[in-house]
């Protein structure tokens, strides 16, 4: 009876060993997968942080284009009311010139007389 319950003992203990021995290799493979995991997440984390500057520059650059249009806008805006200003005095002279010039005709038609 007492070798029976030895070799039971012995069974039951390897069996034991056998499971403990399962549970070190899991552990140490989800360690190994969890170290894995957290240098993979600092990777991305890398990546998310030159993604975030680059879409920041490119923000920036927008920003400075856009006020860059807008002062091209103006300029344009001013160069168009110049050349409006400069048509209509063109207009006024050419006006005052026709009036003179049909002054000088009524002249010429005295004179002649």
């Amino acid at each position: 009876m007492l070798t029976d319950l030895r070799s039971t003992a012995r069974t039951k203990q390897a069996a034991t060993d056998s499971q403990l021995s399962q549970v070190k290799q899991n552990l140490a493979s989800l360690t190994t997968s969890s170290h894995d995991a957290v240098s993979r997440l600092g990777d991305v984390e890398d990546q998310l942080e030159r993604l975030h500057q680059s879409v920041s520059a490119n923000i920036t650059q927008v920003m400075q284009t856009v006020t860059r249009g807008g002062e091209i806008t103006s300029s344009v805006e001013e160069t168009v009311r110049s050349l409006r200003s400069s048509v209509s005095q063109g207009q006024t002279t050419l006006s005052t010139l026709q009036g003179q010039f049909g002054q000088l005709q009524t002249l010429s038609s005295s004179l002649r007389e």
